[in-house]
């Protein structure tokens, strides 16, 4: 990943939480194989309380959001001109759904947040599942929300990862994918952050991380924040078919690469010089459209999330990433 940040992720608060409001229709790729009688639907009902509406935007520093990759098989051929938030095997967004007011132009003007962010963008990681936990009813109504080929990564919660730090935490984590495989087929990988004070102890790291794998089909990813996850835990990742996140800034050195099972790419970019705040350089952004073309082209399944959101960066870093790479990938196709 290209060289930007200065800053220090272990300095920064635990994690910043951001997210954004609405409801949409639903994607397609089944990502989490749930145990017997979990996610289960639980009938339609409109919100009860103004946070619940707001969804994952409910609480005030909780948004990130994503834009994203569709399921296009990377051999097929490209058409010349395809939907506007398709960007083959690659998806591109933010850690949260929020639309600032600089880049309203860019979304349609009606519907609610969520549903006008997936006609541009077709991913988004969920933070709030790290503070609290949502109704499946709540899921189910935000997958409804968005489009066949949108996404929601989730954020495994801080009960699992910070409080209990992966001991015994099997009850805990079987609500949590009982309540995200609500999402249905619209749910993409389940995001495990480790605090920055977690180190490797053989028995818990690598227990969880097993337990969690036979519990879920699909995409999973680790952001481990502590210098002895490297590289012992490289082969463990690999074997779970885990990925490590891609972080900017690196809390510790190698973690701005993708590490771990290479089938999939996570990227989050959490703002350069000024953490969580700033907006990424023309030329970091550039580069990192580059870095994500590279892997799709690798065959992996590559996201790229924009966690800066605190004063708003991360949208226009996504929108202007996302025209590179379909830039970039039109390009490629028409040679």
């Amino acid at each position: 990943m290209p060289a930007a940040s200065q800053g220090r992720l272990d300095d920064a608060p635990e994690d910043l939480v951001d997210e954004s409001q609405a409801l949409k229709p639903l994607p397609q790729t089944r990502n989490v194989l749930l145990p017997a009688g979990v996610g289960k639907a639980e009938p339609f009902r409109r919100p009860e309380t103004s946070d619940e509406l707001q969804g994952d935007f409910g609480l005030q520093r909780q948004v990130r959001g994503t834009q994203g990759s569709v399921d296009c098989a990377s051999a097929m051929p490209l058409p010349d001109h395809y939907p506007g938030n398709c960007i083959p095997d690659i998806r591109i967004g933010t850690a949260a759904w929020g639309i600032p007011k600089e880049h309203g132009a860019h979304f349609p003007v009606v519907g609610s947040h969520l549903e006008r962010y997936s006609t541009v963008l077709n991913a988004v990681e969920i933070n709030s599942s790290f503070y609290r936990p949502h109704r499946t009813a709540t899921y189910e109504r935000w997958a409804a929300s968005v489009p066949e080929d949108f996404r929601f990564s989730v954020k495994v919660p801080k009960a699992i990862t910070h409080e209990r730090r992966l001991k015994d935490a099997g009850d805990l984590l079987d609500r949590f994918l009982s309540e995200a495989g609500a999402l249905g087929p619209k749910l993409g990988p389940l995001l495990v952050q480790l605090p920055p004070s977690l180190s490797f102890q053989p028995g818990i790291a690598d227990t969880f991380l097993s337990e969690l794998r036979n519990r879920v089909e699909g995409g999973i990813v680790c952001e481990p924040r502590h210098a002895s996850f490297e590289p012992e835990v490289e082969a463990l990742l690999d074997d779970l078919r885990i990925a490590r996140v891609a972080a900017d800034p690196a809390p510790v050195p190698g973690a701005n690469e993708p590490g771990g099972w290479r089938g999939l790419s996570y990227y989050r970019l959490h703002g350069s010089p000024r953490i969580y705040y700033s907006a990424y350089s023309a030329e970091y952004l550039a580069a990192i459209s580059d870095v994500l073309a590279r892997d799709m082209a690798g065959g992996a399944e590559t996201w790229c999330i924009f966690d800066n959101t605190a004063a708003f960066a991360a949208t226009g870093d996504a929108l202007t990433v996302k025209s590179l790479v379909q830039a970039r990938t039109l390009t490629a196709h028409r040679r």
